[in-house]
């Protein structure tokens, strides 16, 4: 189901929208040195990332977390952390991310799959400048 009150509560601009392309290239590092060299692996990249919640789900995995476990965890620390527009649409974007990697998607879905969360809007124009 559609979740409408998320939708609006993660609007923003185009920048705050294009400023999370990094993030998503970082989860996606992180999900193809996961699926290269395993969870040892990335037991060794959690202090290098920036985010908070990242870290905290990260952990959770190398930890051995059951996945439906973790994706509970982290929707509850979304929910009270009270965040909006593109905060909130980081957090979102990071869930995803690290569930992905939880469950061995590959990486290219996973990015994929991650853009989504920017839009229509950008993902043509996206798509428009690959061309």
């Amino acid at each position: 189901m559609i979740n409408f009150e998320l939708r609006k509560l993660m609007e923003c601009a185009k920048e705050e929208k294009l400023s999370c392309i990094p993030l998503i290239d970082k989860i996606a590092e992180v999900s193809a040195e996961a699926k290269r060299d395993g969870l040892p692996r990335l037991e060794e990249l959690i202090p290098g990332l920036d985010d908070h919640l990242m870290r905290y789900g990260i952990t959770k995995v190398t930890e051995g977390c059951d996945p439906a476990l973790i994706d509970r965890l982290m929707e509850i620390y979304i929910i009270a952390s009270y965040k909006t527009g593109v905060d909130l649409l980081r957090q979102m974007i990071i869930r995803d991310g690290v569930m992905g990697i939880a469950e061995g998607i590959e990486t290219e879905v996973l990015r994929e799959n991650l853009m989504v969360w920017l839009g229509e809007d950008i993902l043509l124009e996206l798509a428009k400048e690959s061309k």
